[in-house]
């Protein structure tokens, strides 16, 4: 059964002994068996001592609100049953050792000296670090280290390292937040480890997968990602207020809906894209016009009205271009969310 912070338990027992354990997040079903995933957990590490428990978590898909979610606005994603799978066995040291299944990659990593690495230096993106040139490692060593040293408990002296495996079902690159399930994974396995030290909420938790994720991948993003990880429902989307951090409407699909999600196998990558110079812009364009995003102006409800102030800023085409996007799109959420509820998809 799901807790009310949205992360359930539930244990498989064999001879009556605690042989796994499953962390989840969110209510979409997993698509990997029990025995699946321990048997590539025992395949990587051996057998050893001590039980093993797993934390997974979605990837998402958006219907509309696209790059919205920075500048505070509305956004209408949906979790995929696709998920990102970490089975873990927790040491006594601060060691993660990890294996990357589909990659086939081992790493190693000291989560104490991490973090020491990361606090003397806490610019945004500090990529050259370092620590590990394997980047799907930032995302399973990130929320670790920060949900133990910025979110749990600043009494606790020791961390706490595990050996993990890791595996997923979402596209790599695939641009369905393959990353974000990896770190909210990583982050749920994370709290569970620091079971004994009660301290979360949801914003904590959201906080968390969104600030080490953004310092580690050297690209500060929006809260859409993390959120529809940890929050999503089978047959059902929902609208993301970016600005309250809550769920404004749910949207349950009808039976005659399908959504056709298509790897192309062409790949993304957030961090090579134009995305830092799109917020940029639109930040940039907010400060121009004296709000503190440009939901303030999609806020209007008057797009004409909008539109004219944006005009009258004296912008290049570039920024223009980018937060008129920004202003319109919002309000297409809205349109998008009122057509859905009348069924008029």
């Amino acid at each position: 059964m799901l807790s009310p912070s949205g992360v359930g338990y539930v244990e498989l027992r064999m001879n009556g002994r605690t042989i796994l354990v499953f962390a989840m997040v969110s209510t979409v079903s997993a698509l990997r068996s029990i025995d699946e995933l321990r048997g590539m957990f025992e395949s990587a590490f051996g057998p050893g001592k001590g039980e093993l428990r797993m934390a997974c978590a979605p990837g998402r898909a958006n219907i509309i609100g696209e790059h919205t979610d920075y500048q505070e606005g509305f956004v209408a994603p949906f979790a995929l049953k696709e998920r990102c799978y970490i089975v873990y066995r927790q040491r006594n040291d601060a060691i993660l050792r990890a294996f990357a299944s589909e990659l086939q990659e081992w790493a190693e990593i000291d989560l104490s000296q991490m973090a020491k690495q990361r606090q003397a230096n806490q610019v945004w993106g500090s990529r050259t670090q370092d620590w590990t040139d394997m980047t799907w490692l930032r995302y399973v060593a990130g929320p670790m280290e920060w949900m133990r040293t910025e979110a749990l408990v600043k009494g606790e002296k020791e961390y706490r390292g595990c050996d993990a495996l890791i595996t997923s079902t979402v596209p790599m690159g695939g641009g369905v937040s393959s990353s974000s399930a990896l770190a909210v994974a990583s982050a749920v396995a994370a709290r569970d480890i620091y079971r004994d030290l009660s301290w979360t909420s949801t914003y904590n938790m959201l906080k968390a997968c969104c600030e080490s994720e953004w310092h580690y991948s050297g690209v500060r993003g929006g809260i859409m990602d993390q959120f529809a990880s940890l929050n999503g429902k089978d047959g059902e989307a929902f609208v993301l207020d970016c600005r309250t951090k809550k769920i404004a409407h749910w949207l349950a699909f009808p039976a005659s809906l399908s959504f056709v999600i298509i790897n192309t196998n062409v790949k993304h990558s957030l961090v090579d894209s134009p995305y830092a110079q799109r917020r940029q812009a639109c930040e940039r364009v907010a400060a121009k016009a004296k709000v503190s995003h440009l939901r303030d102006l999609s806020d209007m409800n008057d797009n004409d009205k909008a539109l004219q102030i944006l005009q009258s800023l004296d912008l290049d085409a570039t920024d223009l271009k980018r937060a008129t996007h920004g202003v319109l799109e919002n309000n297409r959420v809205l349109q998008a969310v009122d057509a859905a509820q009348r069924e008029d998809w």
